[in-house]
């Protein structure tokens, strides 16, 4: 699955806006079209705050954080340990 899909799953389980997600990841709405649109992805520091939202809404993305975030979040914690 590509990464637009990921965010368009999320919103969709969530039932909200590219405008109601960007607020609360705290990036543009433009941000989060360009990563719904695979026109960009985030970068270390946007995929944490993003792995942490999913991974907040418990059971209902429960599976996205497993299949997408938790190898994304491990492998920025190992690199942001020298």
């Amino acid at each position: 699955m590509k990464f637009g899909k990921v965010i368009f799953e999320v919103r969709e389980r969530l039932d909200i806006s590219q405008a109601k997600l960007a607020a609360q990841l705290k990036v543009s709405v433009p941000t989060i079209n360009r990563w719904e649109n695979n026109k960009s992805i985030p970068d270390n520091l946007a995929m944490a705050q993003l792995a942490q939202f999913v991974s907040n809404q418990g059971e209902l993305l429960a599976d996205l954080y497993a299949e997408y975030f938790s190898k994304a979040e491990n492998r920025a914690a190992r690199e942001a340990w020298p």
